[in-house]
């Protein structure tokens, strides 16, 4: 499991921070770039989680192929439905 490796990587990310990113304002501001998508990633994670992506429309014990399906990831479902809540459609109004 890639979690076995956290301690491993941040132990890597405190020498990386000493030796290039700390010392250059572009290496700061990289860093940065790279840490507000791997916030937000984590923030659809734990708050739309879970997707039932697995399940819907056809479990994917039964259709290996949706696993290589770009276009419809867990991501992307959890990202919809951080887009409902955050920007809902407008309603029309009667007539």
């Amino acid at each position: 499991m890639l979690i076995e490796i956290i301690p491993a990587l941040t132990v890597f990310l405190a020498v990386a921070w000493h030796r290039w990113f700390s010392r250059r304002w572009y290496g700061i501001v990289l860093f940065l770039l790279l840490l507000l998508p791997s916030l937000f990633i984590h923030y659809l994670g734990f708050r739309y989680y879970p997707s039932d992506w697995n399940v819907n429309p056809i479990n994917t014990d039964f259709a290996k192929e949706r696993m290589w399906d770009w276009q419809d990831t867990e991501l992307t479902r959890l990202y919809k439905r951080f887009e409902s809540d955050w920007f809902p459609e407008e309603t029309k109004p009667p007539g």
